[in-house]
């Protein structure tokens, strides 16, 4: 953790206290995504969605506060959240990214390149 928190003083030198570095970071974090043209989303160890683009709630069908402290389960259906959720165990469980085509959810099927990979911090 503190190799962290030195990381973020060093990059945002003009912020007063953790809060403002963590706010600082996010918000840098936030439009590094928002200029990527790719369909993004972050999910925690729980498979909680906790960042999303507006292309993935674009692809999702539904806004970011209707997508933000869900599952797979809560957006998709059953089929396709299981084999998103087993898809999430492999990568974290083999701990390295995880390439593929496939068809996406909905009536279009439109086939995309999806690639995951495990956002791990110090501790793993």
């Amino acid at each position: 953790m503190h190799g962290c928190i030195e990381s973020l003083r060093r990059a945002f030198p003009g912020a007063t206290c953790i809060e403002d570095l963590a706010c600082e970071h996010t918000e840098v974090f936030r439009k590094i995504l928002s200029a990527t043209p790719f369909i993004l989303a972050l999910k925690d160890r729980r498979f909680v969605y906790r960042i999303v683009k507006s292309a993935f709630c674009d692809y999702v069908g539904r806004a970011e506060d209707q997508i933000l402290d869900k599952t797979d389960f809560d957006l998709f259906p059953s089929e396709h959240a299981r084999e998103f959720r087993r898809d999430d165990e492999d990568v974290l469980r083999a701990g390295e990214q995880s390439v593929r085509e496939e068809s996406g959810p909905g009536e279009d099927r439109r086939w995309m390149q999806v690639i995951k990979t495990p956002v791990l911090d110090e501790t793993g």
